[in-house]
C-alpha cells in the first residue's frame, strides 16, 4: 500500500509539473484547456492503474473488483487537491465498486470525494451516491435495513440542503420528498422536521415566480406602487434577503433606501440607534407577512433589538420601549411553529 500511494503521489506531482509548464511557457502557449488537463490526469492513472483496471473488469468474479476499488480509494487521500486526479479516480472507485454490494461503501466514498473536489459535479455525484444508498437500503435485512435506513435518510436530507445553499430549489424539494417518503419508514420522528424543510424551500421558489411576475409590471411602470411595495416585501420580508434588494433601492424614496442598506449591514457594524430604526422598520412590515415570513423577520428584529440593548444601556423610554418590544417578539417566537428563512448574512449565533 506504502508503495502505491508513492507512486501515485509521483503521478500528482507530475501532473502539477505538466500544468505549470503550461502556465508559465512560451507567449502563445497559452493555459492548458480543461480537456488537456483532463486527458493528463487520465494519463497519470493509466500509468499507475490501467492495466490493473483492465484485468478486474474482465474476470468473471467481482472480488478483485471491489479489492482494486479499495486500493485506490485509499490512495485518493493523495489527491485532495488535484481535482482532475480525483475525478478519474473517483469516477474508477465508483465503475468498480458498483458492480458487486460489497463495493457499495466505498463506491459512497469515492462521491463524497468527487463532491468536494469538483464543484461542477456535485449533482452527478449526490445522485450516484444516492442511487447506492438506496440499494443498500434495499437489500439489507433485520436490524441493517434501519440502521442504513437512517444513513441514507441523513443523506438525503443533507445534500437537499446542500441544493438549497446553491438555489436550487427544484432539486432541494426532489431530495426532500424523497426523504420524507422514506422517513414513514425509518425515522416517523423527522417527518415533520422534513415538511418544514419542503414549505420553506416551496415558499422560497414562490417567493422568487412572485419576484419574475412583480418586475414585467415595474418595467412597464417603474411608478407601480402597489408592485414596488410587493417587491420590497418579498425579498424584505418573504425571503428575509435585503441584501438582494438593494440592487433595485434607486427605484425607492431616500428613506425606505437608507432602511435597505441598513439592513443589508450586520448588526455589529451599526450603532444603537441604526439597530433601533432597522428592528422597527421589520415590526412594521410584520402585518403583511405570511406565516414564513412572519416568523423570519420577528427573529430578525430581535436580533437588532438585542444589539440596541446591548449598546443602549441608559434606562430611558426608548430602552424601555425597544425592551418590550424584544420581549413580545420573544414570546410570539416560542409559539409559532414551522420553519422560517435565515439570512444568509447573519451569522447562525445571531439568531
Amino acid at each position: 500500500m506504502a508503495g502505491l500511494r508513492a507512486m501515485l503521489c509521483r503521478g500528482v506531482v507530475g501532473l502539477v509539473v505538466v500544468c505549470g509548464v503550461a502556465a508559465h511557457g512560451e507567449e502563445g502557449e497559452g493555459l492548458k484547456t480543461e480537456e488537456m488537463k483532463k486527458a493528463e490526469a487520465q494519463k497519470v492513472f493509466d500509468d499507475l492503474f490501467g492495466a490493473e483496471m483492465k484485468r478486474a473488469l474482465a474476470t468473471f468474479t467481482k472480488k478483485d473488483d471491489v479489492a482494486l476499488a479499495r486500493s485506490i480509494y485509499r490512495a485518493s487521500a493523495t489527491a485532495r487537491n488535484q481535482p482532475y486526479l480525483m475525478s478519474v479516480l473517483s469516477d474508477a472507485v465508483y465503475t468498480l465498486g458498483v458492480r458487486h454490494p460489497d463495493g457499495y461503501v466505498v463506491a459512497i466514498g469515492a462521491m463524497k470525494n468527487l463532491r468536494r473536489a469538483v464543484a461542477a459535479r456535485v449533482d452527478e455525484a449526490n445522485d450516484k451516491m444516492l442511487v447506492l444508498y438506496k440499494r443498500r437500503y434495499t437489500i439489507a435485512k433485520g436490524n441493517d435495513r434501519q440502521t442504513i435506513g437512517k444513513e441514507y435518510l441523513r443523506e438525503l436530507v443533507s445534500v437537499g440542503d446542500s441544493a438549497v445553499v446553491r438555489d436550487d430549489e427544484d432539486r432541494a424539494l426532489d431530495y426532500y420528498r424523497q426523504a420524507q417518503t422514506l422517513a414513514v419508514r425509518v425515522a416517523p420522528r423527522d417527518r415533520e422536521k422534513i415538511k418544514g424543510k419542503i414549505d420553506l424551500v416551496t415558499h422560497r421558489k414562490r417567493s422568487r415566480e412572485r419576484i419574475e411576475e412583480t418586475m414585467i409590471a415595474i418595467r412597464k411602470d417603474k411608478a407601480d406602487k402597489e408592485a414596488l411595495d410587493e417587491l420590497l416585501k418579498l425579498y424584505v420580508v418573504e425571503l428575509n434577503d435585503p441584501v438582494s434588494m438593494r440592487r433595485y433601492s434607486f427605484l425607492y424614496p431616500k428613506e425606505e433606501v437608507k432602511l435597505i442598506r441598513l439592513a443589508s449591514k450586520h448588526p455589529m457594524d451599526l450603532t444603537a440607534y441604526e439597530c433601533g430604526l432597522v428592528g422597527d422598520w421589520y415590526k412594521f412590515k410584520l402585518s403583511s407577512a405570511s406565516p414564513i415570513g412572519r416568523k423570519s423577520i420577528m427573529s430578525r428584529a430581535l436580533v437588532y433589538y438585542n444589539r440596541f440593548l446591548l449598546l443602549h444601556t441608559e434606562s430611558d423610554l426608548a430602552r424601555t420601549r425597544v425592551k418590550l418590544s424584544a420581549a413580545q417578539f420573544k414570546t410570539q417566537l416560542q409559539k409559532a411553529n414551522g420553519p422560517m428563512i435565515k439570512s444568509r448574512h447573519l451569522r447562525r449565533t445571531d439568531y
